[in-house]
């Protein structure tokens, strides 16, 4: 569940400052470029402006980049439970991005809380995340059955009538 709140968290703070950005950077380009007769701007208004237009700028980019994590985030986890692989060399073939860029990016994530129980074997270059349920062997396959995580998008077996954990997000799965 603490992934599940460190994602929408993560969501609605970059929906925030993207807006807050739009908001004001429409808000000082309209003051610097609509000329008023009465108004005329000092040196040190005008760069104070520029500074607030600047801030602006990096509250969009920055909910636009919380934004881009969060859909990387997804891939990650649809590529580490449909085609069970855990390599960064095959996340970053999964996603189209370096194995380097993907190795930090999951760094960030597994700081941030996006994963849980989740940490990189360097040694091994793959992602491992802990705690990944397997299905007993005497269980009647009629009894399993695949969900998807709302969270996550991770694909999951479970027992029918169970409630368990999502390995990927902690969110519950039923």
């Amino acid at each position: 569940m603490r992934s599940k709140v460190a994602i929408v968290s993560s969501a609605i703070m970059g929906k925030i400052s993207s807006i807050l950005g739009y908001f004001f950077g429409l808000l000082m380009l309209v003051v610097l470029v609509v000329p008023d007769k009465d108004v005329n701007f000092e040196p040190g208004e005008i760069i104070f402006l520029l500074f607030i237009l600047l801030i602006c700028g990096y509250g969009v980019f920055n909910g636009i980049r919380i934004k881009q994590r969060i859909f990387r985030f997804k891939k990650y986890t649809a590529v580490v439970s449909i085609q069970n692989k855990t390599s960064i060399d095959a996340l970053a073939a999964g996603t189209g991005k370096s194995a380097e860029f993907v190795k930090k990016d999951l760094e960030v994530m597994i700081r941030k809380r996006f994963f849980v129980n989740a940490v990189i074997d360097h040694a091994a270059n793959e992602l491992v995340i802990k705690g990944i349920p397997s299905i007993a062997a005497d269980v009647n396959p009629s009894q399993v059955k695949a969900v998807t995580c709302k969270n996550c998008a991770a694909s999951n077996r479970v027992i029918i009538g169970q409630t368990t954990e999502c390995p990927y997000c902690g969110s519950f799965l039923d």
